[in-house]
């Protein structure tokens, strides 16, 4: 639910509102009760870390205990779970940019995307958005 290029602000601003009360609710699934039974992210999760694992295990370390890496890919997908639902619960709108200033040059891979702010509590853009990290690339050949 992307609310980016509506052409109301008063429904941004509505958007921004609907985001913090929902984040608000579903605090005692996901923050305080996080990955219980009943959170269904849990089911979500596993079946990210089966389908990652397929594609990821030629490229693993074969004296890697196999338990010890999937628990650990299980692991930074819940993270990344946790990341999602703080960036919805905030008032604000924000975006990831896998390109930094320069952009990515031949021969780059973008390893980590920056995090930029996108819209303020208020509903009104930010140009250019305001970025709160930056990307990290890396040269394929290092």
């Amino acid at each position: 639910m992307n609310h980016i290029g509506h052409e109301s602000r008063v429904h941004s601003l509505f958007y921004t509102k609907w985001r913090a009360l929902t984040s608000e609710l579903l605090q005692p699934t996901y923050v305080r009760n996080s990955f219980s039974a009943g959170d269904g992210r849990v089911r979500n999760i596993q079946a990210a870390a089966t389908l990652l694992d397929s594609v990821l295990r030629p490229f693993a370390d074969s004296r890697m205990d196999d338990g010890a890496r999937s628990r650990n890919l299980e692991e930074i997908l819940k993270r990344s779970a946790q990341f999602a639902f703080t960036l919805f619960s905030q008032p604000t709108a924000w975006d990831f940019d896998w390109e930094n200033e320069q952009g990515v040059k031949s021969g780059n891979l973008c390893i980590f995307p920056a995090l930029v702010q996108v819209m303020d509590e208020n509903g009104e853009p930010i140009h250019p958005p305001r970025p709160f990290s930056e990307a990290v690339n890396r040269r394929l050949d290092e």
